[in-house]
């Protein structure tokens, strides 16, 4: 058992010294554009004002894993859009909400675990070994949140902070949607949020106690919704922005999973997970690179008794390692990524 607790440095230092195979893996299939030393020393600026223990944390990361640190930054530079489906379940059969994503991504071994920095809310999260942000989360504060690509942007491509380093922010410092909401809105403001690979702007889900709410955003501007109670889904498409191109495969996975859980009244995590697993047409919203999910289990009134179910692989493959927010160390094994199930392998 691992604990990632300390300074950032401290807390960098472990997990490059446990992941270093992974996180090497990741950093030589990269294939580095000209041009992505300027990109990354961008990059770098911005998070040195936004979150300056992030480069701590990263340059131990890469001096325990033997690989340079500019690389690394280059690894979280806009490339990849990820075909993510998520939903977060309001009115569950327990009185418990839900919050799950499905991980459409490279096909990447993929890391979890339980991080706490000095000075920075504890969170369980998961993301490839050698990014930065987090592809989804569950903090101690009873806040939970995912992070899907969005739909077409009108804009030329921006650089900067990712959807995925956005979250982690809000896994780090938020207690609530109302905090996360600020949190969105001071880097769109300061001009330091990046657009994805294509063009596209951003997608949040978030759930705490009190109820949900999706961010649709871009660097030039943001809208968002919230609710109390029923269900709100996600995949790729703006339905609050104006979206500037048509993504058949976003429409018919939002289409696929309102049809599995539309009509099914109060849920549970057997419908929330059955819908996860579901392969069928030529859409599915578990797919070819479905490559790790998460499900945020938020106990209202108790924080302390929210669960985290981290599948490392496609849901209908992997099986799903419940992760308390009390407890402080992550099995070496998921935080390295040696349970993790390949997507194309049989």
């Amino acid at each position: 058992m691992i604990a990632l607790k300390g300074t950032a440095k401290e807390v960098g230092y472990i997990f490059g010294e446990i992941a270093k195979q992974s996180i090497r893996e990741t950093v030589i299939s990269l294939n580095l554009p000209d041009g992505w030393e300027g990109r990354a020393e961008r990059f770098r600026k911005i998070v040195e004002e936004s979150a300056p223990h992030w480069l701590e944390e990263g340059e131990a990361i890469a001096k325990a894993s033997g690989v340079d640190f500019s690389v690394l930054l280059a690894y979280n530079l806009p490339s990849l859009k990820e075909d993510c489906t998520s939903f977060i379940a309001l009115s569950s059969r327990d009185g418990f909400p839900i919050l799950h994503k499905n991980r459409d991504f490279a096909i990447q071994r993929q890391s979890f675990y339980i991080k706490r920095i000095e000075g920075f809310l504890k969170y369980i999260a998961g993301a490839s070994p050698s990014d930065l942000g987090v592809a989804y989360f569950l903090n101690e504060a009873g806040l939970a949140g995912a992070c899907n690509t969005g739909g077409y942007c009108d804009i030329p491509p921006s650089e900067g902070l990712l959807d995925r380093h956005i979250l982690r922010l809000i896994a780090e410092r938020a207690r609530n949607r109302g905090e996360a909401l600020k949190i969105v809105e001071e880097h769109l403001n300061k001009g330091f949020l990046s657009t994805e690979g294509e063009n596209r702007g951003f997608i949040l889900l978030l759930l705490d106690g009190e109820g949900g709410m999706i961010i649709e955003y871009t660097p030039n501007e943001l809208k968002w919704e919230e609710a109390r109670e029923g269900l709100m889904i996600r995949s790729n498409s703006f339905l609050l922005l104006n979206d500037k191109k048509e993504d058949i495969s976003s429409q018919q996975r939002l289409k696929r999973a309102q049809e599995l859980l539309g009509g099914k009244g109060k849920l549970g995590l057997e419908d929330i997970w059955e819908t996860a697993r579901d392969r069928s047409g030529s859409y599915p919203i578990c797919s070819h690179h479905t490559v790790s999910a998460f499900t945020a289990l938020l106990h209202p009134q108790l924080p302390s008794l929210s669960i985290a179910f981290c599948f490392p692989g496609p849901p209908d493959k992997a099986i799903p390692f419940p992760l308390s927010i009390v407890a402080d160390e992550t099995p070496e094994e998921l935080l390295r990524g040696d349970f993790w199930v390949n997507p194309r392998e049989e």
